[in-house]
């Protein structure tokens, strides 16, 4: 009789679900499984990029961006051709939303398409810049 009692216990215990856990609705499964993918994704995106970007009032933009695992980012710029090549540091965090990387800086393009082994600096509204330089704001991992 005890061993029956017992594996009755047993049974409603195994059968019962947690009242307090819900089921997950598709898109909460989908947010998961896309912060995994931008947890790889900010991983495999750590090391440094370079490129010369056109400037409207100078030779050309050397930039290099470092971004690190702890999603940080250091960016430099210099600006070629003005008195003393103007230099500019920033640091920061980024994040990763999809195929975007996203530094967090308001005052300049801060949104970057993410490609394999470079990253293509979009405009301020997020758009991809079109036209003859289109092609030069590639940043190209080191």
């Amino acid at each position: 009789m005890k061993k029956l009692i017992f594996v009755l216990i047993c049974l409603t215990f195994i059968s019962c679900k947690k009242e307090n856990e819900k089921p997950q609705t598709e898109e909460e499964k989908y947010n998961i499984i896309v912060d995994q993918a931008d947890e790889i994704n900010s991983k495999s995106m750590s090391g440094s990029y370079s490129g010369m970007i056109p400037c409207a009032d100078c030779e050309g933009i050397a930039v290099l961006m470092t971004l690190k695992d702890d999603k940080t980012y250091s960016l430099e710029t210099l600006y070629l051709g003005k008195e003393k090549n103007q230099k500019e540091n920033q640091k920061g965090t980024y994040k990763i939303k999809s195929d975007l990387l996203i530094l967090d800086i308001s005052d300049a393009p801060n949104q970057y398409r993410i490609g394999e082994n470079y990253l293509l600096q979009l405009d301020m509204e997020g758009q991809e810049i079109t036209g003859e330089t289109a092609k030069m704001y590639k940043l190209v991992k080191n």
